[in-house]
């Protein structure tokens, strides 16, 4: 396999001086101001994260999402627009289409939040769906095991007005804005560039690829290193950072569990002296001990960004080319359908996309096939999970020997 090709950085970002159109693009130093990083908690020093953009976003193939620009603003309207609620489970009350939080105030439902409620009730999601055609049954088949919970306490998360999330009192809120924020001062360190990033109502995504290390897979199939850090504020999730393979050839890119960070939002229960329903601000505890996990984050992403763990990822990745598919490609993707529960578009969309390739009837044209289609489905969070399932098909279990 052809060596590992790093270019020094000396306050520029570069490219090799023998590739196409290569271009260098000096950075800019951020400006820093006071400004409020959480909502409705007490103004410290720091840097907004609009002047935090010294990123540059590359125009990529991979599954498009917001300009850089676009999730800065997006990110400050929501940090703008936010509260959070603990309140004792007796003191919610479902009065469909709104969840009344004590005396705070009436909160539309949104659909993930219906889903939460059914989960921590113990309703079938299904029998729960219907119940919501029905609004008189479902408000008193709620509000039956809502009076029951006695003693409990739940983390209800708003935004926009509308009540997002039912949590647990132990759930700990990583906010996007603050991930976005630390995120970025890590990528920057480690000399990346932005090639996909959104928001969506589930989760933060921030998808990077770095200017100075990359090998190639197989003949002119150059790969480089990448990152993924992700983020969800309703129970999605955990914070996530994990390995990426970006193909330039295919733009592509493919997400590795291994060596992947994930950080589960739970903590010590909120809790409070007062009987009813509370507002929750994070203390400077609280802030002090999110720091020393943001300060985490910026250690994997720099050590996730080194050549030992891409040259690792990469053998393996090139090794799946000479393992061969056990069926051909109609018999294996409709395994793979089966397996990991795809529906059937998206199984003709990864077996058209393994026949138009060179090595249908391989691991490598599989993996190289569904992270393919994961650029044309419609959802960003179907795209990411496709994208980890070319990763998770390295492995190769039960489709090649």
């Amino acid at each position: 396999m052809p060596g590992f090709c790093r270019y020094p950085s000396a306050g520029v970002y570069q490219t090799p001086k023998d590739t196409p159109n290569a271009t260098t693009q000096p950075t800019t130093t951020s400006s820093t101001c006071t400004a409020s990083l959480l909502i409705e908690r007490p103004t410290f020093p720091g840097q907004p994260l609009q002047s935090a953009i010294t990123l540059k976003k590359t125009k990529s193939n991979m599954k498009e999402g917001k300009t850089l620009t676009e999730i800065a603003a997006e990110l400050h309207r929501q940090k703008s627009n936010m509260r959070d609620f603990i309140a004792p489970t007796q003191q919610l009350t479902l009065e469909h289409p709104e969840l009344r939080v004590s005396d705070k105030g009436y909160f539309p439902v949104t659909d993930h939040a219906h889903s939460q409620i059914a989960g921590h009730l113990k309703i079938p999601k299904g029998y729960y769906d219907r119940l919501r055609s029905t609004p008189e049954l479902l408000n008193r088949n709620v509000n039956h095991w809502l009076s029951q919970r006695e003693g409990e306490k739940r983390l209800v998360r708003t935004l926009d007005g509308n009540a997002r999330a039912l949590l647990s009192e132990r759930y700990r809120p990583f906010d996007n804005y603050q991930v976005a924020l630390n995120s970025l001062e890590a990528l920057k360190a480690a000399d990346c560039r932005v090639a996909s990033c959104e928001v969506t109502s589930r989760r933060f995504y921030l998808k990077a690829v770095s200017n100075r290390i990359e090998t190639e897979v197989k003949k002119g199939d150059v790969v480089q290193a990448g990152v993924v850090i992700s983020n969800s504020e309703v129970g999605s999730g955990s914070l996530r950072v994990e390995p990426l393979i970006y193909s330039l050839i295919c733009d592509n890119g493919m997400i590795s569990a291994d060596s992947s960070y994930r950080r589960p939002h739970i903590g010590s229960a909120l809790t409070s002296k007062n009987s009813g329903a509370i507002e929750f601000f994070t203390d400077e505890t609280r802030e002090a001990s999110d720091q020393v996990v943001f300060l985490q984050v910026r250690d994997i992403v720099a050590a996730t960004m080194t050549d030992t763990g891409f040259e690792q990822l990469v053998e393996r990745f090139a090794a799946s080319q000479e393992k061969r598919l056990e069926a051909d490609a109609f018999e294996t993707v409709e395994l793979l359908r089966k397996n990991e529960s795809l529906a059937e578009s998206e199984g003709k969309g990864i077996l058209a996309s393994l026949l138009r390739g060179e090595d249908s009837d391989t691991l490598f044209g599989l993996v190289n096939a569904v992270t393919d289609y994961s650029k044309k489905v419609e959802s960003y969070d179907r795209a990411t999970e496709l994208e980890r399932l070319g990763g998770k098909l390295l492995e190769g279990a039960g489709y090649a020997a």
